[in-house]
């Protein structure tokens, strides 16, 4: 099995919709979204299917957006592959909402400021950036309740890998401080159990 067949194994796991679920109630239905880092096209998956969303994925993973291509059939949306060095192929100001799932937590400062300012340029007024990404904390009581549930299995492997550098993002105030600098309206709401956490940069 490769990676991309993998993760998108791991993305259709019950947890992991739930842990996607709250960024859906940040979306407003029929909006034009922008999901960053798209994978295998999961979120783009509910947005369209729960919020009737006008969704564009990238990634930069080929392998990532062809199995996205896959699981996305006759679902109506668009995949393109960027490159981390190029700004993104679209006009200013051009979507409502710009979604971030599992990327920035990952990203050293250089990069993150990088691609902050690709979905700045992107975001229309009074539009919003959304981030989630996990905490690398919560109750490992619910953790183990959510592992040992069918079809969760991949949930404790997902917790492991990313626990040193989400704890280090969601104790920090990278993005509090970035909007600061900016003027953007931040927002931060922990959700998923405790389990994740859901950032908002709104632009005015």
């Amino acid at each position: 099995m490769s990676f991309s067949s993998f993760f998108s194994h791991v993305q259709e796991s019950p947890w992991y919709g739930a842990f996607l679920s709250p960024v859906l109630d940040q979306i407003t239905h029929g909006s034009k979204v922008l999901d960053v880092g798209t994978a295998t096209g999961k979120l783009i998956q509910m947005l369209v299917r729960e919020k009737s969303t006008d969704c564009t994925g990238v990634d930069i993973d080929e392998s990532m957006l062809k199995e996205a291509r896959r699981k996305l059939d006759g679902v109506p949306s668009t995949l393109k592959q960027i490159d981390t060095q190029a700004d993104f192929p679209f006009q200013d100001e051009c979507f409502d909402h710009v979604c971030i799932c599992n990327v920035l937590f990952n990203l050293d400062m250089k990069n993150r400021d990088r691609l902050l300012s690709k979905c700045h340029r992107v975001l229309k007024r009074n539009g919003k950036i959304v981030v989630l990404s996990p905490t690398g904390m919560g109750k490992l009581s619910i953790l183990a309740s959510r592992f040992v549930m069918r079809g969760n299995k991949t949930i404790g492997l997902w917790y492991l890998l990313t626990r040193k550098n989400a704890r280090s993002w969601s104790t920090g105030n990278y993005l509090e401080d970035y909007c600061k600098s900016r003027q953007l309206t931040y927002a931060r709401t922990v959700v998923f159990d405790g389990l994740g956490l859901v950032e908002t940069l709104e632009k005015k």
